[in-house]
């Protein structure tokens, strides 16, 4: 009988301890769910502005490689009729 109260009573004890670390693991998670989101925030902003520069630049290339074919059309049809 001795033995079943000194459990009882560790196990208590062993509770005892237990929750302030509880507390503290729960504040943790917390804290790293509220960084993780903002780190999601930060990178999906990141990706929004690389995607406007990809197609900002895309559309730059397709201007450009329309005037360079503008360009040698008219040089073709100028050096025919020169």
């Amino acid at each position: 009988m001795q033995e079943e109260g000194v459990t009882v009573g560790s196990a208590q004890q062993q509770e005892e301890l237990e929750a302030p670390r509880r507390g503290e693991i729960a504040a943790t998670e917390k804290e790293l769910e509220a960084n993780l989101a903002e780190q999601v925030v930060v990178l999906a902003k990141a990706i929004g502005r690389f995607s406007r520069a990809r197609s900002d630049a895309e559309d730059l290339l397709n201007k450009e490689q329309e005037a360079a074919a503008a360009a040698a059309e008219a040089a073709g049809e100028g050096g025919g009729t020169a």
